[in-house]
C-alpha cells in the first residue's frame, strides 16, 4: 500500500508544480510583457481528439518592433469570442513575439487554480494512504 501512497503523493506534487510553472510563466508575461491592440485577422477552427465540437483559436496582427506581426493565442475555446476584424487589447512577450495573452483574460490562471488545487486533493489523498 506504500508504493501507491508514493505514487498518489508524486503525482499530486507534479500536478502542483505544473500549475505553479504554468503561474510563474503567465505572470512573467502580464508583468514584462507588451501591450499592444491587435485585429483578429482569422479564427483558426481545429478539432481536438474524437469529439465533435471544434476548439477556436483567434490569430492576432499587431504592430511589434516597428513590424507587422501575427500570432495565435495559445488558449482555444469552444464558442468564437472573437469576430475578424474586432479589435483586442493583447500582451506579447517582447523576447517571443509568437507568445502572446489576451490582456485581462483569466482563463491561465483558472487552469493552473484547479490543476493545484487537483494536486492539493491528490497529494492529502497520498498522505492519508499512508496512515492505512
Amino acid at each position: 500500500m506504500s508504493e501507491i501512497a508514493l505514487m498518489v503523493g508524486f503525482a499530486g506534487v507534479a500536478f502542483i508544480m505544473v500549475a505553479l510553472y504554468i503561474l510563474i510563466k503567465q505572470r512573467a508575461i502580464q508583468k514584462n510583457g507588451e501591450y499592444v491592440d491587435a485585429v483578429v485577422v482569422r479564427t483558426e477552427k481545429r478539432y481536438v481528439r474524437a469529439e465533435p465540437d471544434p476548439v477556436f483559436y483567434p490569430i492576432f496582427q499587431f504592430q511589434a518592433n516597428g513590424q507587422v506581426q501575427e500570432a495565435e493565442h495559445w488558449i482555444g475555446s469552444r464558442r468564437q469570442k472573437y469576430e475578424d476584424g474586432e479589435t483586442v487589447r493583447i500582451i506579447y512577450n517582447k523576447n517571443n513575439i509568437d507568445k502572446i495573452n489576451i490582456a485581462g483574460d483569466k482563463t491561465a490562471f483558472i487552469g493552473s487554480f484547479v490543476l493545484g488545487l487537483v494536486g492539493v486533493i491528490t497529494l492529502a489523498v497520498g498522505v492519508l494512504l499512508t496512515t492505512i
